[in-house]
C-alpha cells in the first residue's frame, strides 16, 4: 500500500502518517523532515526530489506526508490512495498557534535539530501566518484533485479522521 497525506498545515499530516504507518506496519516518510535541515536550512529542490524518489522506490510500501510542490506528482503518480485532510481554518489556526508556542515553551526539537522560537508564532514567516496564506491554495488544490482522481478520500473533522483510523486494519 502506498498513502500519500495532503492538506492544510496543522491539519495532523504528519500524526495520521504516523498512525497508520504502525497500524498497518508500513514506512513513513516525512516531507518535512527531509526538506528542513539543521538552521532551518532548506536542502534544494533537485536534492529532495532525488532523496524523496529513492526513499519512495527503496520501499514497497509507505505512507508521505507533506504538501511539497516538488515532489508532489511524483508522490500523486505512484500512490495507490490519497488523503486530504480539509478542516476548517478555526481549526487549524488555532491549532497552529498553540503548536507553535507548546514548541516554543518546551523546547521541542523538530525537523532535525531544530527549534522554535518567539519569532515562529509572530512572524511573516511563522507557522501562523503560513497557514493565513496557504489555506485558500491548498482548499483550491484539494478540491481540484478530489474531482479529477478516485483515489482521494477527503477527510474534514477529526472526528472523520479518527473514523478513518479505526477501520484501518493490520495485514494479516
Amino acid at each position: 500500500m502506498k498513502i500519500y497525506i495532503i492538506g492544510i498545515s496543522c491539519s495532523g499530516k504528519t500524526t495520521l502518517a504516523k498512525r497508520i504507518s504502525e497500524k498497518l506496519n508500513i514506512t513513513h516518510i516525512e516531507l518535512d523532515q527531509i526538506w528542513w535541515q539543521p538552521g532551518w536550512q532548506e536542502l534544494g529542490k533537485d536534492k529532495f526530489r532525488t532523496i524523496v524518489t529513492e526513499k519512495l522506490f527503496e520501499n514497497h510500501s509507505w505512507v508521505v506526508d507533506g504538501n511539497y510542490n516538488h515532489v508532489r506528482e511524483l508522490l500523486i503518480a505512484e500512490a495507490d490512495q490519497i488523503i486530504w485532510l480539509n478542516l476548517p481554518f478555526r481549526i487549524v489556526f488555532c491549532r497552529a498557534i498553540a503548536r507553535t508556542l507548546g514548541r516554543i515553551i518546551s523546547k521541542e526539537t523538530v525537523c532535525n535539530g531544530n527549534h522554535e522560537n518567539w519569532q515562529a508564532l509572530f512572524s511573516k514567516e511563522g507557522m501562523p501566518f503560513w497557514v493565513i496564506r496557504t489555506y485558500s491554495k491548498r482548499i483550491k488544490y484539494g478540491n481540484h484533485l478530489k474531482a479529477s482522481d478516485k483515489r482521494l478520500i477527503e477527510l474534514k473533522t477529526p472526528a472523520e479522521i479518527n473514523r478513518f483510523l479505526n477501520k484501518i486494519a493490520k495485514p494479516v
